[in-house]
């Protein structure tokens, strides 16, 4: 009966440990984020892949602790009472523990869902019809199929398109001409590698800048030649104001944001850098990037990461998250392996201006891709 007592005891303290330290490991990631290069590699990991466990832990811990004070013996065969008490006042040590643990794990579960998912905070807002809505729509497509990219694209009725890194295989090739034609007569299109954008609304000028990085690009083995170096990825920035028509009636300034995917870079010194190459970018007649309305793109970087305040805090106000304003869930925009059960990272993101009104925000599917596309509904 003794070694089985040890043996609970140790399972209860192994569980209590496990869940203590993934609590530990959700308070860096939360609190730390990506500030240091220690704790990046935590701000990437799922936040439910640190709370789910915790639970689980908790519940095990929960479960043999309790198991230990059952087979336990009670102290009435002990004569003097001080030990006695003694021998009590451990199960009451694990019991306060069980207590604390388990409200820290529900209160960090709340967070989680309410303040991180958006639910059920956002789950009841009706999607506007199409004439209510001004939509963008963001997709870093790869090496898809162009013709399933073009009818996804054509479906989801979008009045500014923006497709990132489209690659050509030698059998495939990219009709963007074709595609405006589809989106509706006026569409105009902009090509400027890796950025091509596809607006129904004017144009009144757009720049586009290289963020000089040498980060390699992560090329998949499969479709690269054995010969062939791997590219460099200087990461990408382009801007452009549209003259929105109704039912926005105004001019919108979109920023599009390209970051290299090399997971060794610190993602803080990469926004850093991003943000100082926009601000000393000079076009033709001296312009400049304009100050944001919109600010979307592949920023490699997991969503509610520290780095992004970087890019997302203007003079004077910090730019909203549109997942925050008006999405629900997880909403992981890139698959870690060929199965589609492993969308976890949200590293697509969409930030608005404060007073500009997110309908609704959502992460779809669109087809045989790495990424999955944004879609982004604003209304006056």
């Amino acid at each position: 009966m003794r070694s089985l007592r040890r043996t609970i005891l140790a399972l209860a303290l192994a569980a209590l440990l496990s869940a203590g330290l993934l609590l530990g490991l959700w308070v860096i990631g939360v609190f730390v984020s990506d500030r240091f290069r220690w704790s990046q590699p935590i701000s990437f990991v799922p936040r439910q892949f640190l709370v789910w466990p915790a639970g689980i832990a908790w519940c095990v811990f929960a479960g043999t602790s309790l198991a230990y004070v059952v087979f336990k013996p009670m102290g009435e065969g002990v004569p003097w009472r001080s030990e006695r008490r003694g021998r009590s006042r451990f199960p009451r040590l694990l019991g306060k523990l069980r207590a604390i643990t388990g409200v820290l794990v529900l209160l960090i579960t709340a967070h989680l869902i309410g303040i991180e998912w958006r639910w059920p905070m956002n789950a009841s807002r009706p999607p506007p019809t199409p004439t209510e809505r001004l939509r963008i729509m963001h997709w870093n497509v790869g090496w898809s199929h162009p013709v399933e990219v073009a009818d996804s694209i054509i479906a989801r009725q979008a009045d500014l398109v923006i497709v990132v890194n489209p690659l050509t295989r030698t059998d495939l090739a990219w009709d963007f001409t074709t595609l405006g034609q589809r989106m509706g007569e006026g569409t105009r299109v902009i090509r400027d590698w890796p950025i091509n954008v596809l607006s129904r609304f004017p144009i009144r000028r757009w720049g586009v800048t290289e963020l000089g990085f040498t980060a390699r690009v992560n090329v998949l083995e499969e479709i690269r030649s054995t010969t062939e170096s791997t590219p460099i990825d200087p990461g990408h920035a382009m801007f452009v104001e549209l003259e929105a028509g109704p039912p926005m009636s105004r001019p919108l300034v979109v920023w599009i944001i390209d970051l290299p995917s090399d997971p060794l870079l610190h993602r803080a010194a990469l926004a850093r850098q991003a943000r100082q190459r926009i601000e000393a970018w000079i076009g033709p007649n001296a312009q400049r990037f304009p100050e944001p309305d919109i600010l979307i793109g592949d920023f490699n970087i997991p969503a509610r990461s520290a780095s992004l305040s970087q890019l997302r805090r203007r003079p004077g106000y910090l730019m909203q998250d549109a997942h925050a304003l008006a999405g629900v869930g997880p909403d992981g925009t890139y698959q870690l392996s060929g199965l589609r059960r492993s969308v976890w990272l949200h590293i697509d993101q969409c930030f608005v201006k404060p007073g500009l009104n997110v309908a609704r925000y959502s992460i779809q599917d669109g087809g045989d891709t790495r990424h999955l596309m944004q879609v982004v509904d604003l209304v006056p």
